[in-house]
C-alpha cells in the first residue's frame, strides 16, 4: 500500500499468497496506524515489519487485532500474511487438527445424528503454533449421553478407539494435522432362544442367538416322533411363563400361538425382545387322529362273550 504524507491510501496490491505489503513514505506526521483486513475465510498468521516477524499470537497478546503502528519518518516494508481459517476461530487451520465424532445405530444426547467437529490447536515446546506440535482435546469436548436406536443395546455402546473410550479428565493428546474420526457404536440387541422338545424334534435343533431385531419375529419348526402329536407349548421370558395347550377340541390349532401344518410340522412364531425358553411337548397319539390320547376314554364292547371291540371317545 502506498501512502501519502497525510496517510491517504493510493493503491493496494495483493499476491496469490494473500500477503499484503506497504511502503510508507516520509511524513511530517509522527505516526499513523494501518489496518490489514483478511479475505473471507482467512485469519492473520503473521506480520513482518521491516523484516521483523510478529506472529498473530504476539499481536493479539498486545491487545491489537491485526494492526501495526508505523513511524512516518522513514520508509517501511510491511507484510501481513493470512492463512485459511475455515472454522473462524482466528487460528490458522494449518496449526489445528480436526476431530470428527460420529454416532452409529443411535443418536447424540439431543437426538441429533449429525457429525460433531472439534479443533485441536497444536503448539511447540515454547507455546507457539506449530504444524509438528502437540495439542490436547479437552475432556468436556468429547460427546456424552448417546442413546441407542430401537433394537440396539445401550449396554454395548462404546467408542471405536480406546484413546477416546478411556480418556481421562485431563483430555486427550494429539499430534499431526491430519483429521481423525471417532465413532460411538451400539450393537444390536442379542436374543437367545432356548429350544426344548419332548418326544419330537425342532429346526433349529438347539439354542439360537438372534441379532436381527429390525424384524423382531422368528419362526421355529417342530415335529413329533412317530406315534405322538402336539400337546402344549410353554414360553418363559422376561414377562414370566405362558402355556398354550392343545385341549383336544380342535386338532388344527393350539389356542393363540401355533398352527398345525399338514399333520407333520408345527410352527411357533413369537415377538422377542429378551432371552426366552420355548418348551414343546408331544404326547402319545396311538390312533393317529392328531389329538393326544390323554383326551380320550376307551370304551369296551362285548358281543356274546366271544368278540370284543374298542372305541376311543373324545372327552368334552
Amino acid at each position: 500500500v502506498a501512502v501519502t504524507t497525510d496517510g491517504t491510501v493510493i493503491t493496494t496490491n495483493k499476491n496469490t499468497n494473500s500477503e499484503y505489503s506497504a511502503i510508507v513514505q516520509h511524513s511530517d506526521n509522527a505516526k499513523t496506524t494501518m489496518t490489514f483486513t483478511p479475505n473471507a475465510g482467512y485469519t492473520l498468521e503473521y506480520t513482518s515489519v521491516d523484516g521483523k516477524v510478529y506472529s498473530s499470537q504476539q499481536i493479539m497478546s498486545w491487545g491489537v487485532d491485526n494492526s501495526i503502528k508505523l513511524d512516518h519518518k522513514k520508509d517501511h516494508v510491511v507484510i501481513a500474511h493470512y492463512a485459511i481459517d475455515a472454522n473462524g476461530d482466528k487460528i490458522p487451520d494449518k496449526y489445528q487438527k480436526r476431530i470428527i465424532f460420529k454416532v452409529n445405530n443411535g443418536t447424540w444426547s439431543d437426538n441429533s445424528t449429525n457429525e460433531i467437529v472439534r479443533y485441536v490447536t497444536l503448539f511447540d515446546s515454547h507455546g507457539n503454533w506449530s504444524e509438528t506440535g502437540t495439542g490436547t482435546l479437552a475432556y468436556a469436548d468429547i460427546p456424552t449421553g448417546m442413546q441407542p436406536a430401537e433394537g440396539y443395546d445401550s449396554a454395548t455402546g462404546k467408542w471405536n478407539d480406546v484413546k477416546i473410550q478411556n480418556a481421562s479428565t485431563t483430555g486427550v493428546s494429539f499430534t499431526g494435522t491430519a483429521a481423525e474420526t471417532f465413532t460411538y457404536n451400539f450393537d444390536k440387541i442379542q436374543v437367545t432362544i432356548t429350544i426344548q422338545v419332548e418326544n419330537g424334534q425342532s429346526n433349529p435343533a438347539a439354542s439360537i442367538t438372534v441379532f436381527d431385531y429390525s424384524n423382531n419375529k422368528t419362526t421355529i419348526l417342530f415335529w413329533p416322533n412317530d406315534g405322538y402329536t402336539l400337546d402344549s407349548v410353554t414360553v418363559t421370558d422376561k414377562n414370566g411363563t405362558r402355556s398354550y395347550t392343545n385341549n383336544g377340541k380342535d386338532s388344527n390349532t393350539i389356542t393363540g400361538t401355533s398352527e398345525y401344518l399338514g399333520k407333520t410340522t408345527d410352527t411357533y412364531t413369537h415377538d422377542y425382545t429378551a432371552n426366552m425358553t420355548i418348551n414343546v411337548v408331544y404326547t402319545p397319539d396311538a390312533n393317529g387322529d392328531n389329538v393326544p390320547d390323554k383326551y380320550f376314554v376307551c370304551v369296551e364292547y362285548l358281543y356274546d362273550n366271544s368278540y370284543t371291540s374298542y372305541q376311543m371317545i373324545k372327552t368334552p
